[in-house]
């Protein structure tokens, strides 16, 4: 009896819960084809927090999911919100790599950095992956022609070697920014990729040097949470902390990064580093330097 009260509730439950995604899906459909007619702002954002909300609210529903994130991707690029549709198609990728929506994303993903966002060394980064990451893609003949005759390696390589102008002691940062965004978007579209961990850590590094400090942390917590067996872990793991402390000025959370590599890494070469700077934490370097004399 027990078990059967049980399973009666819990139809019950699942019974609701459809209940309720089926109201959610036609209010979702009866304002796209509001916006259809009436393309305004103010109801663009509605539809398209409807379709986030709906995401967080049933993450199992991944047919759905990938579908709306898709089209809010593309309505952002109807309301000629360029940087926030590329966001969302990577989120897509990401999430739903399986979804049969996923390499028209991609497709569009590309398009965006060429002919919107003028970062065509990022287009082009994508258009070199998308055979290896979408190879039975409908369109490949067009996504060939828009390849290069240089390989993907070797042109990340040579754009990386333009963000420093050693003539003029500068760095360009619409070429740093494209050489970050090239590596963010290989893992997303093949986090498989040869030497992809070395690639994310060159990106961090490039941001730090920019002094994007957040996009510098961004980077590290990527490598941690994709390569967690990453030989460089450690030294990710320092430079977080590091970057915390001497950058961010953010001491209290720096003290618990470093305390933690401490933990995690007793043996490892940056241990008396590590110490050194939880000992001078917050310290200037006039301070640090006085008490080196005494």
């Amino acid at each position: 009896m027990k078990n059967l009260l049980l399973a009666a509730l819990f139809l019950s439950a699942l019974f609701s819960s459809c209940q309720q995604e089926n109201s959610e899906v036609k209010a979702i459909a009866a304002l796209e084809k509001k916006v259809e007619v009436e393309p305004s702002e103010v109801l663009a954002n509605e539809l398209n927090a409807m379709y986030l909300d709906y995401i967080n609210q049933h993450p199992e529903d991944k047919k759905n999911n990938a579908s709306y994130l898709y089209r809010a991707a593309a309505l952002e690029y109807r309301m000629d919100r360029y940087s926030g549709a590329a966001s969302l198609l990577k989120t897509l990728i990401e999430a739903y790599p399986g979804s049969s929506v996923v390499a028209e994303g991609a497709h569009l993903l590309a398009s965006i950095y060429e002919e919107k966002l003028q970062a065509p060394e990022v287009a082009q980064t994508i258009y070199q992956l998308f055979e290896r990451a979408f190879p039975n893609y409908g369109d490949l003949e067009s996504i060939r022609q828009k390849t290069g005759d240089i390989a993907l390696n070797e042109r990340l390589n040579n754009l990386y070697s333009k963000i420093f102008d050693p003539s003029e002691g500068m760095l360009n940062p619409v070429t740093g920014n494209q050489y970050i965004q090239s590596i963010e978007n290989l893992v997303v579209l093949s986090p498989d990729y040869p030497n992809a961990p070395e690639y994310l850590l060159k990106a961090a590094e490039t941001a730090r040097t920019m002094r994007s400090f957040n996009k510098t942390l961004e980077l590290y917590a990527k490598v941690m949470e994709k390569y967690p067996d990453f030989e460089k872990i450690p030294q990710v793991k320092f430079l977080e902390a590091f970057t915390l402390d001497n950058d961010l000025k953010q001491y209290d959370l720096a003290k618990l990064k470093y305390e933690a590599f401490l933990k995690d890494f007793p043996d490892h070469e940056f241990v008396d580093d590590t110490r050194f700077l939880l000992e001078n934490l917050g310290k200037s370097d006039e301070a640090i330097i006085n008490t080196f004399e005494k």
